[in-house]
């Protein structure tokens, strides 16, 4: 049992290791300026916008244009395809060819320094919030109650937070295209997982068609990688255009968020009436959360709609921060998931990996950026990293008296003190006990007259 535990918390570290780099990626925009050559692709290779004044549009490229992905280096084609969270380190130069008017054409383009707006800081400061929210209510769940739906939704959150689309600066395009890969193929497991979740939440329905659609989960999975994959492949490995195939897979998001919400409607139907409170929350959160979340994506990865600033686009993916906010409000508020006070416990291990994950970020920005001129600075970026590892013990523990002291305080009266029908049936099952017990002497006393 205590290696099963072990393996749990593993592999939840894992993934919230996973969801930081995110969190890390989109974070670092803040300390170190973007740089920009100043066109946005789809996945067509059609440029859909140009910087007024930057370095595309001093080159001759206007909205409209055709970027020829097959005459792009491979080593830079992952800064003029449809992906476009790849971002280039100020002062760098790449080739970009190009069709104008009918006319092919070649560029040298120099990224210049596109430091955020303070809108887009805004918007890019909720996104990192609303991403650890995502980390600390999906780990917390499978660590206090590993289930399938719990199990469903953490993989949601952890593998598809808001950050999760943010793109590390990978040292050359082989590791770029090949995280890349992995993340279109990762992601579709948390989708599929928020399926899954809505099936089992509150609890299982023994209805054929959701029993149909839990075992088409594993081909679900499989077909959203797929569809994910390939205008990825097309554009990065096959320099091809692929915006029809990713106007096929934003509709299909859009059709996979739809059952969910449509699923989560039916439980919420099936259920008595007297539950349903426990479970208005989780549904209007899951319907703004999904519905802002999907058009926030699909603003920045299709031209199905015109794209509005970048600030907007991340205000409204920040909404799908309302998904675990109301699952936790459920848990907490309304037990629905039945989870006794070892919660606590769970939530301060996740609480505390996560900020201190978040403390070592900041040494290692710290001692390796800004105080890179000084040699002593690693001896104390390591003194300071062991001490709070050290210390890792003594601030759960405090952590977790002081959760309990004043946040689950009602819930160790809720288990201290039993409800009236468990209460009828511990005193009955005494009172047996104590008849049973009387019987037992009196057969022993007569045993004891007969042999005398």
């Amino acid at each position: 049992m205590r290696v099963r535990h072990l393996a749990l918390r593993a592999i939840v570290l894992l993934l919230v290791a996973y969801a930081l780099l995110g969190v890390y990626a989109a974070a670092s925009r803040f300390w170190q300026t973007p740089g920009s050559i100043g066109l946005v692709s789809d996945y067509g290779s059609t440029v859909r916008a140009v910087t007024p004044d930057g370095p595309a549009a001093r080159a001759g490229i206007a909205a409209g244009d055709r970027i020829r992905l097959e005459a792009t280096p491979f080593e830079t084609r992952r800064f003029v395809s449809g992906d476009g969270t790849n971002v280039l380190p100020p002062g760098t130069t790449i080739g970009v060819a190009y069709e104008h008017d009918g006319v092919d054409r070649s560029a040298q383009l120099t990224a210049v320094p596109a430091p955020l707006t303070t809108p887009q800081r805004v918007a890019l400061f909720f996104l990192c919030l609303a991403s650890l929210v995502f980390i600390a209510v999906g780990a917390a769940l499978i660590l206090m109650r590993p289930s399938y739906a719990t199990w469903g939704f953490g993989l949601y959150c952890l593998l598809t937070l808001p950050t999760a689309m943010y793109a590390l600066p990978w040292p050359n395009a082989g590791a770029a295209f090949a995280a890349t890969v992995f993340y279109d193929i990762i992601q579709n497991a948390g989708v599929a997982g928020l399926v899954l979740f809505v099936l089992d939440f509150p609890r299982p329905f023994d209805v054929a068609w959701r029993t149909r659609i839990r075992t088409l989960l594993p081909a679900l999975f499989i077909v959203l990688a797929a569809m994910t994959l390939y205008p990825d492949i097309a554009n990065l490995l096959l320099a091809r255009g692929a915006q029809f195939e990713n106007r096929v897979l934003q509709g299909t998001f859009g059709a996979v968020f739809a059952l969910a919400m449509f699923v989560l409607c039916d439980s919420y139907r099936r259920i008595e009436p007297a539950e349903r409170e426990r479970l208005r929350w989780v549904l209007l959160g899951f319907g703004a959360g999904l519905l802002g979340n999907y058009i926030g994506t699909t603003l920045i990865f299709s031209t199905i709609v015109a794209a509005p600033p970048l600030s907007v686009t991340l205000a409204l993916t920040s909404l799908n921060v309302l998904l675990p906010l109301a699952v936790a409000h459920a848990v907490i508020r309304h037990r629905v998931l039945e989870i006794q006070v070892v919660i606590e416990r769970a939530f301060v291990f996740v609480v505390l990996t996560t900020v201190l994950a978040a403390i070592f970020a900041l040494l290692d920005y710290l001692f390796g950026t800004l105080l890179e001129d000084f040699r002593i600075s690693r001896w104390i970026a390591a003194a300071i990293s062991l001490g709070i590892a050290f210390a890792f013990k003594w601030l759960e523990e405090h952590a977790t008296a002081g959760l309990r002291a004043h946040v689950f305080r009602g819930r160790d009266d809720l288990v201290e003190e039993p409800s009236e029908p468990a209460r009828r049936l511990r005193d009955e099952n005494e009172r047996q006990r104590v008849e049973i017990a009387d019987l037992t002497a009196q057969l022993e006393r007569l045993r004891g007259g007969r042999t005398h």
